[in-house]
């Protein structure tokens, strides 16, 4: 699988973060959910269900979305004015959880975007198909989840992928943002990433660079978030 460390290219590659505010009106319920968090993970290991259940809520809660469905707009909004500034240029959005994925595309094609999406519960055979009607540029957006094709696949019709949200995994990230490099190319490339102020995922935008196992991974960031909320154990 080709990263960008194999050849000599000469594609730039810019990082941009957007941000926006988490509502008030689910900003107490989002505090209740990561204090339970903490509650329930005893410092060192996020071992048990409900930590890990907790810990995938507050990641889909920042998003605005709760048990599949969208409780606030706050980040579409944020990715319609992304979107706007690119002017109808091809896109790649990186999505980490199903409702998500499945939300963006319908969200997407209301906006009148030519949208497909790939994640687990695309038969192989279709994320070709959908891969190929993007590259020929009957796509102008593909939303996927970084895990289900990160490897071996061209996306490199899009400068631009949109991290709606990341994955917890450096190596994910590192595989899937390398799927727009063009050999040959001196294009530069965008990497955009929508984050909400005061949440987990200006966590885990801080480490999407830090290769570690997954359980370091996500004890890294239970530790920043009690440093980000004043706890010090």
């Amino acid at each position: 699988s080709l990263k960008r460390s194999d050849v000599d290219l000469q594609q730039e590659v810019i990082h941009s973060i957007r941000t926006c505010e988490l509502p008030a009106k689910i900003r107490k319920q989002y505090t209740d959910l990561e204090e339970l968090m903490l509650f329930e993970c005893d410092g060192k290991t996020m071992a048990t269900m409900n930590t890990m259940t907790s810990f995938l809520w507050s990641r889909q809660l920042a998003s605005g979305i709760m048990d599949g469905e969208i409780i606030s707009n706050h980040k579409f909004k944020l990715l319609d004015e992304v979107l706007e500034e690119l002017n109808k240029e091809p896109i790649i959005i990186w999505a980490s959880y199903i409702p998500e994925i499945l939300h963006l595309e319908k969200h997407l094609k209301s906006a009148g975007y030519k949208t497909g999406s790939i994640y687990g519960g695309t038969d192989k055979p279709d994320r070709e198909v959908k891969r190929k009607l993007f590259q020929s540029g009957k796509y102008d957006v593909l939303v996927i989840n970084p895990e289900v094709f990160k490897y071996g696949t061209d996306l490199s019709r899009s400068k631009t992928m949109i991290w709606f949200s990341l994955p917890l995994s450096a190596e994910t990230y590192e595989q899937a943002r390398d799927r727009s490099v063009k050999i040959g190319s001196t294009d530069s490339l965008l990497n955009i990433y929508l984050c909400v102020e005061d949440t987990i995922d200006l966590e885990v935008y801080a480490m999407k660079d830090r290769k570690t196992s997954r359980s370091g991974f996500n004890h890294t960031i239970i530790k920043n978030i009690r440093k980000r909320k004043g706890i010090f154990l």
